[in-house]
């Protein structure tokens, strides 16, 4: 085993600030930070009875969250247990943080400051040989709260997010690894402690890892399916309506400069919608990012983001397309035993 992973002892674990979704990309989240987890659309005219504080979803409030968990192979101890835990907050502008086409209806995109906050924490439950592989099971949890300021229109869209993870990871001496997975999150709205939407999301992820000059390249595909409820939109349609198949595809590169680590990246994601007033909708996510961590020491470091991101729908009720653009930092606190 010490053989095995002797080529990537120096690999430090991304634990970029979480952008809602982006941001971090390591194992100790279980799962990618996602983006936006609190992807609640104003209503649509006519879709909200009067009295409704709280406006139903109308697209998948985890946009690029089938991409859990490892970016890249790290170092662990050839037997027993690992424990992480870590601490992350930023502040950052997002330009739509209500993730709304600017043609819709004469609706108006309102821009906004994002406070985010999320724990998390997980085991590695040993490591295993299996032939030329290494396998290790994990299991983890996060908890992640989101607040909007500079625009009070946007307080609705304040929320808290639990998610539960476990997956296999299976590396090879080659640079591929397989990571068969399954996820629960639940969110909540921050005012009255509402449960918005909750999902459970098994998938599957094909990863390579391989050397591009004096920098590490990252590449994995992902297939998955969210089984969803979300009460807040029953309203309008049934609670299983934004259940979706996910195929998604991700390139990271990672390059170290003294002991600043900088990783930008690109996605794809295809989503087909197959239930209800969703139904023959379909999805192109596309999302570019740049990712800067500089650790001060093991436990804490500095964090810097920017990313575009932008949504083609086909299908459905109204028109989702929209583009956004988040910028910002924060800190990190974590530590592994």
């Amino acid at each position: 085993m010490k053989k095995f992973f002797k080529n990537y002892k120096d690999y430090r674990v991304l634990v970029g600030i979480c952008v809602i979704l982006l941001g971090s990309h390591s194992l100790l989240h279980g799962q990618r930070d996602r983006f936006d987890p609190g992807m609640v659309s104003r209503p649509q005219l006519g879709e909200v009875a009067p009295n409704r504080t709280i406006a139903p979803r109308t697209s998948s409030p985890r946009l690029g969250s089938s991409d859990l968990g490892l970016q890249r192979p790290i170092s662990v101890k050839q037997r027993g247990l690992d424990y992480f835990i870590g601490f992350d907050t930023k502040l950052y502008y997002s330009s739509n943080p209500s993730v709304l086409n600017r043609s819709s209806g004469g609706i108006q995109v309102f821009p906004a400051g994002i406070f985010q906050n999320t724990f998390h924490t997980g085991f590695r439950l040993g490591s295993y040989n299996w032939g030329s592989a290494a396998f290790s099971p994990y299991i983890g949890m996060g908890y992640n709260r989101l607040d909007h300021f500079g625009e009070d229109s946007l307080d609705i869209m304040d929320m808290s997010s639990l998610s539960l993870y476990t997956f296999g990871l299976v590396q090879f001496q080659s640079g591929w690894a397989l990571r068969p997975g399954l996820s629960y999150a639940q969110d909540r709205e921050s005012n009255d402690n509402e449960r918005i939407y909750n999902e459970l999301f098994p998938n599957f992820t094909i990863l390579k890892t391989f050397s591009l000059g004096r920098s590490v390249s990252l590449l994995d595909f992902s297939l998955g399916h969210h089984f969803t409820d979300s009460p807040s939109y029953a309203i309008v349609g049934n609670g299983d309506d934004l259940d979706r198949l996910e195929l998604s595809t991700r390139w990271t590169v990672i390059t170290n400069i003294g002991k600043l680590e900088i990783a930008p990246y690109a996605r794809l994601a295809f989503l087909d919608y197959s239930k209800g007033t969703m139904e023959d909708r379909i999805d192109l996510m596309r999302e570019v990012g740049l990712n800067l961590e500089y650790p001060f020491n093991n436990y804490v470091s500095a964090n810097f983001f920017a990313r575009y991101i932008s949504r083609l729908s086909k299908g459905g009720n109204y028109n989702y397309d929209f583009e956004r653009f988040d910028g910002g930092g924060g800190a990190g606190l974590k530590a592994k035993f």
